[in-house]
């Protein structure tokens, strides 16, 4: 390769921005700074899902109810 070849390919922005990329992902992989962060919404997530299919199922019980209930005093009329 020549010497103008290899200043040319020196010049090319994309491998600045690729070496800048490298260096990020890491400097990523080796602070732990976030991780509590992203640890706690993951629980909050599981226990939000969690509490919204318990009421889901609640709510299918609770109906269930009140239409025997409805149907008991119709029934009874």
């Amino acid at each position: 390769m020549s010497i103008q070849s290899q200043s040319a390919l020196r010049q090319i922005p994309w491998r600045r921005s690729v070496s800048a990329a490298r260096k990020a992902m890491q400097r990523l992989l080796r602070e732990e700074s976030g991780q509590d962060l992203i640890e706690y919404a993951l629980i909050a997530t599981v226990i939000g899902l969690g509490t919204l299919v318990g009421v889901h199922g609640a709510a299918n019980t609770i109906i269930n109810m009140i239409l025997q209930v409805g149907t008991a005093f119709t029934n009874d009329v």
